[in-house]
Formats: C-alpha cells, structure tokens, sequence
C-alpha cells in the first residue's frame, strides 16, 4: 500500500545548515535520475543566488510581451525571506506562488510557508516544519496542509545518519487519523571515498508489517565524477531494469553530455539527452534537449537554453528556443532576466565580532560562497580541507579591515583540479598578530559538494 508518493518528498540532503535556498537555474547541470538523491526540496524552484527579482518573457507576435515576475526578499544574511511570483494577464499582475521562509539564530531554515494566489490575495497551501539534532543536522520534516483554514498534518520524514554523518535511511509516513503510518523507505550506501553508491526505496507492508522492495538506483563513477546511474524496479522477485543515464565530462571535468536509456524487450533504447556548451569560466552557455529519431537513428533538437552571466559569474539571462523545421532556424519562445542588488545586505551588514557563515548553496555545484565577518583589522586564513584533514585549498591568506567579507570556492584543489564529491570543510582562523600562529578565533563549517 503506498499512501504518498516519495518523488514529492525531500531528496537526498545533509545539510548542516539549511541555508542554501537557492540554486542556479538549468545551468547547474540537474541530473534527471541523480536528483533523485543529490537535490533537494529545499533548492527545487527557486532561481538564482540573491537575485533581487527576475522578469519572463514570451514570444508573441514576433515581439516580446511580459509573462511572468518573481520577487525576492533577503534578510542581513542574504538568505532568502520571501519569493513572491506573480502572472500578468489583461494588463493586471495576479498572485501565482508566495514561499515563505523563517530562520533560527543560527541561519538553518526552520518554517517555510507556501501559498498560492487567488487575484490579489494569498491563501495558504502547506507548510513544512524543520527539526535538527545537537550537531545541527536535519532529522524530521513534517508537512501540514490548509484545510478549511485549519492546518491538518499529512506527512513526515525522519533522517537518520551514519556516524561519519552521511545520510543512511529515511523513512516517509503518513498521518492517519492522528497516527503516524510507514509508507516509504530510502537507504543509502556508500563508496569507501564517500560517494553514494546505490539508493534503495522500500513501500510498507501493512499486512505484513514489512518493508517491500520498490526501486534500485545503482551509481558509477570516472575519475571521481558520476558517470552512470541505473534505475531498477521489483518485480517478480527480481530487479528488472528500468531507466540508464549517462554522464560524460570534458577535461576539466565539466558536464557536456546527459544521455537517457529506456529498458524495453530486453535491450537499451535512446530516449533523450541534453548537451551543454560551457565558456572557458565553467558556466554553461548553451544547452540542447535532443530526442532520438529512430526513424533516421540520429538525434535531434527538441529546444535549447542559452545563458548570459554578469562579470561576476552571475546569471542575468536565459532564453528559450525551438527549431522550425521548414526554415531550419530557432524560434524565440522564452527570456528571463535576473536582476541583483547593487548593494547586498551582507556588505551594509557592520560586524560585530569575529564569525563564520554557513556557505550557500550547500550542498553545492559548481561553485560556493563563504562568508566571514571582522570585527577589527585582523590576519585571517580562509582554508579548505577534505574529509581526512588534507588541506585542498587556501581561498585566502592576509590581512583585512574591520568588515564582512565574501569567498568563492569553484570546487578546485590548489593546482585547479576539481575534487570529488564529498564532505569538506572550511576552517576560519584569525592570526595573532605577535606569533603570526592561530589566534583565540578558530571556527569550521561542513560543505557539501556535489557533481
């Protein structure tokens, strides 16, 4: 019996902080099947890192005429409060979907309210509540839904850890006239390196009081970067192949190619795969969605996005295209703009003492930013180092004055390698200034990378 269907659940996360609520468009190269473990609800439909708004286009009688709006709202953290969208229709701005999220004091995400738009007014949808352990790690997510202006409990997820505090089970359920029923199970196990090896999901037995095999996903890497996922279903008392994706990379390890198989009378069939076009900065300038054409055995273009980014590696535009097979040209179909704040919260922001922000996004891909504040004019180091304790980079080295300072780590060893997915941690020291050894500021976060 299955009473909630898992995919509408949180995916795969560790966060040590829930801090990161915002993830880059489609150009942070999403995995169809690797989100089912390597995203999270938490990041899914928000746009890019502290846009202040973003305005969407179609294409309409050979011009471009608004569509859509989003709104954001930033704390002093730069961590999103609010994002508002908004769809024009008759010349009139209606609601559409308001997210609202609420903070602790130590910046992990705690509530966060959705709500849909009727016209000019906002009616609550659900609102999920957040839990974490003594060592900041997220261990339930109990969702409630509106009902008749009540909140009525639907469902939770329980988190559980292994003790070198990667993800081992979760465990969905379902509220049931005021009891907590088992519905869906996830297990995960790792490589020796720390890499996701396989993901198992499990529906409840209720006559059996047992769990039931559901679905396999079996992960392979190349040179530290996913190469192949292989998703399974049970039946027959067998795992019978159902979807294989592979993954290829460029020398400096960029993702160029996402190809999708589809099992059927016992052998592989091409279904589709997007190819990404990346800038000598890493950003992804171009992708393709291509089907097969079983017919001339070749593939061909469904569509394409194309991104602009600012000087700072910001995304600032994308525009959606089709081809028009008689004139053999692309069609204009979408353009979204991004807009960003000349001045961000976290520069107004005047330092009191010596601190170190959780990074955001986290987990993260292709790149992190790290946040420090300097009550006082100070030597600090801003280093990274792998799970083992090996330092892998040093972002900064040197004095600064009294502020609030931000880092980007793009993911790269100190030689400009990219490094595995994995745990990492970024260790904030201020120097004494007599020694030039660590002074009394010593503070470390956990990240999460991912490719």
């Amino acid at each position: 019996m299955r009473l909630i269907d898992p995919d509408k659940h949180t995916k795969f996360f560790r966060f040590d902080s829930l801090k990161m609520v915002l993830v880059l468009l489609t150009c942070m190269t999403n995995l169809i099947f690797a989100d089912d473990y390597l995203s999270s609800e938490i990041t899914e439909n928000l746009t890019t890192l502290a846009a202040d708004s973003s305005i969407h286009y179609r294409w309409h009688n050979d011009d471009w005429e608004l569509s859509r709006k989003h709104i954001f709202h930033h704390d002093e953290f730069g961590q999103v409060t609010e994002d508002s969208r908004y769809v024009l229709s008759i010349d009139t701005w209606f609601n559409d979907i308001r997210n609202v999220m609420s903070y602790d004091t130590q910046n992990k995400l705690v509530q966060w309210l959705n709500q849909e738009g009727y016209l000019f007014i906002w009616q609550n949808s659900w609102l999920d509540q957040y839990e974490y352990d003594g060592y900041d790690a997220l261990i339930t997510k109990t969702r409630q839904i509106d009902d008749s202006d009540s909140w009525q409990l639907l469902e939770r997820i329980n988190y559980y850890y292994n003790e070198d505090s990667t993800l081992s089970e979760e465990i969905i359920q379902a509220n049931v006239v005021g009891n907590w029923l088992n519905d869906y199970h996830r297990t995960y196990t790792y490589l020796p390196d720390g890499q996701v090896a396989s993901i198992l999901g499990q529906t409840w037995d209720y006559d059996g009081g047992v769990w039931l095999n559901d679905s396999l996903t079996s992960c392979s890497y190349t040179d530290g970067n996913l190469s192949q996922l292989l998703t399974q279903t049970w039946a027959d008392d067998v795992w019978n192949n159902e979807h294989h994706k592979a993954l290829t990379y460029d020398p400096d390890d960029h993702l160029i190619e996402e190809t999708l198989r589809s099992w059927f009378g016992r052998q592989w069939f091409e279904i589709e795969r997007q190819v990404h076009e990346i800038d000598l900065s890493g950003n992804v300038m171009i992708t393709r969605y291509q089907d097969w054409d079983y017919d001339e055995a070749n593939w061909f273009d469904r569509d394409r996005l194309l991104f602009q980014y600012d000087e700072y590696g910001k995304l600032v535009e994308s525009l959606s295209q089709y081809p028009d097979s008689e004139t053999n040209t692309w069609i204009n179909e979408y353009l979204s703009i991004w807009y960003y704040p000349t001045t961000s919260a976290v520069d107004a922001f005047q330092a009191r003492q010596f601190s170190l922000s959780q990074n955001f996004p986290n987990p993260f891909n292709p790149s992190t930013s790290i946040r420090f504040d300097i009550p006082e004019y100070s030597a600090v180091n801003l280093t990274i180092y792998d799970a083992l304790g090996r330092e892998i980079i040093t972002l900064f080295a040197g004095a600064k004055p009294a502020g609030s300072y931000e880092m980007s780590w793009q993911g790269l060893d100190q030689e400009g390698h990219s490094v595995s997915t994995g745990v990492y941690f970024c260790r904030f020291q201020v120097l004494d200034s007599g020694t030039g050894g660590v002074g009394d500021f010593n503070q470390t976060i956990k990240m999460l990378y991912l490719k």
